[in-house]
């Protein structure tokens, strides 16, 4: 569903705004009927899985390790509970460290995900994760 989801956005991109999606044809089942019948089947949709873990796994493990740092830094009493606007803050704080530690994943899942929507020229032809996380430093 991710793929659907980015290609719909990338489909939109530079568009003007004018209500939801459908009304401009782009259709999540469309969009999944078109990516399916391009050749690959349903295999298409798994063909950056690489990247999906790396960039779940980067994601995930920055935010909850920034959270429990910062948390522990607003509240350095272990035996005090932490009142409800120290676990917000906490969180902000990890939220935004994750999404800046793990911007160059994205980075890289986004455009294997885009890549055949471009010209055969104008594609970055990812060989794997690895590959893209080179080209993209």
């Amino acid at each position: 569903m991710d793929m659907v989801k980015t290609r719909a956005q990338m489909l939109q991109e530079g568009k003007g705004f004018s209500g939801i999606g459908f009304k401009r044809g782009f259709h999540p089942g469309n969009i999944f009927n078109e990516i399916s019948a391009s050749g690959g089947g349903l295999k298409k949709f798994y063909s950056c899985m690489d990247a999906f873990a790396m960039r779940t796994v980067a994601y995930t493990t920055a935010r909850i390790w920034s959270f429990l740092y910062f948390y522990d830094w607003i509240n350095p009493d272990a035996r005090r509970v932490a009142k409800a606007d120290f676990y917000v803050y906490a969180g902000l704080a990890g939220g935004l460290t994750a999404g800046v530690l793990s911007n160059p994943f994205e980075i890289v899942f986004t455009r294997m995900q885009a890549d055949e929507m471009y010209p055969e020229k104008c594609r970055r032809n990812y060989k794997s994760f690895a590959d893209g996380l080179v080209k993209v430093s």
